[in-house]
């Protein structure tokens, strides 16, 4: 059953039986149910692809849907690369992202780029790693794809024409 199919109730149930150590009477409205269990689940599976890759098998997101997935807790970025691109003010903690990005051939998870932005005392709330995605093509050129299927979001330099 999908969590929007559920009641508050029963998603105050679902809160307390993953978190038992802080059970909630209720909550403030469904969204906030909603948000908090996916959340737990998050929490719990490990990362945000597994929870997305659980949330497409039980029909909670439709494969492929970047709004939904985006409502799963992923961020889906797809930018084609312009012609001219270029990185970032040298120095910047956006041009070490970019240079960190286009390093990985495969891409990374939202939750990898974060870890990694965290490691490098970027002091980044997740919002603010979004918008230096966005601004690598943006302000930058450069294509930023996120699969769907597993949340990995590259970059590239390539057009597509």
């Amino acid at each position: 059953m999908k969590l929007i199919d559920k009641t508050i109730t029963e998603l105050v149930e679902l809160h307390n039986g993953m978190n038992p150590e802080k059970p909630i009477k209720k909550f403030r409205d469904k969204t906030t149910a909603i948000n908090r269990v996916r959340a737990l689940s998050d929490a719990r599976s490990g990362g945000l692809t597994d929870f997305c890759q659980n949330a497409e098998q039980e029909g909670d997101v439709a494969v492929g849907d970047t709004h939904n997935v985006r409502r799963a807790g992923v961020r889906a970025f797809n930018f084609p690369a312009r012609a001219e691109w270029k990185f970032a003010r040298e120095g910047c903690k956006r041009e070490r992202l970019e240079q960190h990005m286009l390093q990985r051939e495969n891409g990374a998870t939202f939750n990898e780029l974060f870890a990694w932005a965290t490691e490098q005392a970027f002091g980044w709330k997740p919002v603010d790693l979004a918008d230096a995605i966005r601004l690598a093509h943006v302000k930058d050129g450069f294509g930023v794809q996120t699969d769907t299927r597993t949340g990995l979001i590259s970059f590239n330099t390539k057009t597509s024409a």
